[in-house]
Parts: C-alpha cells; structure tokens; sequence
C-alpha cells in the first residue's frame, strides 16, 4: 500500500506526567540530509514569532510550548545505535552542578525539548513498540513507499489505515 510522506504541524491537548493536560504545538519535519538544520531552524522561528501560537488567560497572552519532532534520513556521527533520542533541558546550579528540581513557565516557554529519531537506525533497533510503528515513515527519500502490513503491530496497522 504506498503512503504519502508529509510534513505536519498541529496544536495538540496532550496528559503530562502529573496527568495535567495542556495545549502544545507539535512539530514533525523530516530531513534526507544536514543541510536541512537552516530550514528546521527558520521554520521554528517562525513559530515562536507567529502570535496564532499563543492564547489568552489571567496573565494576558501566553504562548502555546512547542514540542519538536525530526525524522532524519542520515545518521548523527554519535549515539547511531539509538533510533529514537530525546533531548530534554534540565535546570542546573552552575556553581555546584547540581541538578535542580521543580520547572518555571518563564524558562519552559523560552526553550523547548526535542525527539530526535534517526530513520536508518528504526529498522534494526525494535526494541519497544513505538520504534516499529515509527519505522513505517521511513521512505528512503521517495515519495511514496510500499508498506506490509503484516510487520507492523496494531497500533502501527492502525496508523497505516489512517494515512491510506
């Protein structure tokens, strides 16, 4: 069955950890090469400028986090037998080192985390189930690309169903 690769940007209502839900701007950018790192960078901030990307509560307008997700057709010179990275921002006391605990919308909203997922490392590493499901977006640079269903478990067969 072919797919269609495509870029995505959505606002999304997602749970944390505490089981807060909270609106977040997801987004999903794919690159066949490094090159892309000016285009993934002028598109982010376009974003943090775009005052769509806000809302309005007590504190008056405040911008929605953006959570970022590449897809990568090349490998990072380090960390090449980890398909799926994330790179999360830790608060740390620079005299001591020590980490700290606890989180500040004022910082959250000026940087962001990212998952990073190396697309030719998806199909040798299956070690969890997202890994899987992730690997039916590999393209190999084409448009379009042919998909077994049978590989993939039915979370992943359920993707595949909503892209046809």
């Amino acid at each position: 069955m072919p797919l269609s690769v495509i870029c995505l940007d959505f606002k999304a209502t997602i749970c944390d950890e505490n089981g807060e839900r909270k609106v977040v701007l997801i987004e999903l950018q794919k690159s066949k090469n490094a090159a892309d790192l000016f285009r993934f960078r002028n598109y982010l901030g376009s974003q943090y400028l775009g005052k769509e990307n806000s809302y309005t509560d007590t504190k008056g307008l405040t911008p929605i986090p953006i959570i970022t997700i590449y897809f990568i057709g090349f490998s990072l010179p380090i960390h090449q037998d980890v398909p799926i990275l994330k790179i999360e921002r830790t608060y740390k006391d620079l005299s001591t080192k020590a980490i700290l605990h606890g989180k500040t919308p004022f910082i959250e909203l000026l940087s962001h985390d990212m998952i990073l997922v190396q697309m030719p490392f998806l199909k040798e590493h299956r070690r969890f189930e997202i890994e899987g499901i992730l690997s039916i977006f590999d393209s190999k640079g084409r448009i379009y690309i042919e998909v077994d269903e049978t590989n993939y478990s039915v979370h992943g067969r359920e993707i595949i169903g909503y892209v046809d």
